[in-house]
């Protein structure tokens, strides 16, 4: 399966061309892919996401992408999950009742609205936020790098093995994860203007991904 290319997946419910267009942008040369067959094969596929978690699964199983990527990470093909896409590798979702992936172990919950202090923070959580990187991730950015997220849910084990970024909103979550040959990212790198474009360079050259 594994090729010097990079796939977007489309599935319907991603910004694909905003993802491809910074993938462009940064020397690469991304194809985006509606339904995966027998020549469906890449360096990294990459997995975006905006919308419903339950509506998301049920995209990835009709075009047979929910399959196909089990079976990538099988082979220990990378692959890039961002914002709804992390969470589709994952376990399952508050959000809805259709398990994920189950590619990377984990389950989100919803932020709450009310701090333990009393006070009140916005859901979603939307704009610039930093990323407080782990280990060999801690060289995929600059220090103080910001990225923007948008995003109602969170990876609920703040101690878990998988997680290689935190972010503080409230309370400190979890915005980055990796297991095997998956990562994801609860922030839209796409988004994220130098520090975006930084990062998925670094991801995707550490994939194979040829420029």
């Amino acid at each position: 399966m594994n090729s010097k290319r990079v796939v977007v997946i489309d599935i319907g419910v991603g910004n694909v061309k905003s993802v491809a267009n910074i993938l462009r942008k940064i020397g690469f040369s991304p194809e985006l892919v509606s339904i995966p067959d027998e020549s469906t094969s890449a360096a990294l596929y990459v997995l975006p996401g905006v919308g419903a978690f339950d509506q998301g699964m049920r995209c990835l199983a009709e075009t047979g992408w929910g399959s196909f990527l089990i079976s990538a990470a099988d082979q220990e093909v990378p692959i890039l999950g961002l914002c709804l896409g992390m969470q589709l590798l994952c376990s399952g979702s508050e959000e809805g009742d259709t398990p994920g992936l189950g590619i990377i172990p984990g389950k989100f919950i919803r932020f709450t609205e009310t701090l333990q202090e009393g006070s009140v923070q916005k859901v979603p959580h939307m704009g610039w936020n930093t990323v407080d990187f782990d280990g060999p991730a801690r060289s995929w950015t600059p220090e103080n790098s910001r990225f923007y997220f948008v995003h109602s849910y969170f990876f609920d084990d703040v101690n878990s093995p998988v997680a290689i970024g935190r972010t503080t909103y409230g309370k400190t979550f979890v915005s980055a994860i990796k297991h095997g040959s998956a990562i994801g990212f609860q922030f839209h790198p796409e988004k994220s203007h130098r520090y975006g474009m930084e990062l998925l360079s670094t991801v995707a050259s550490e994939s194979g991904v040829s420029v």
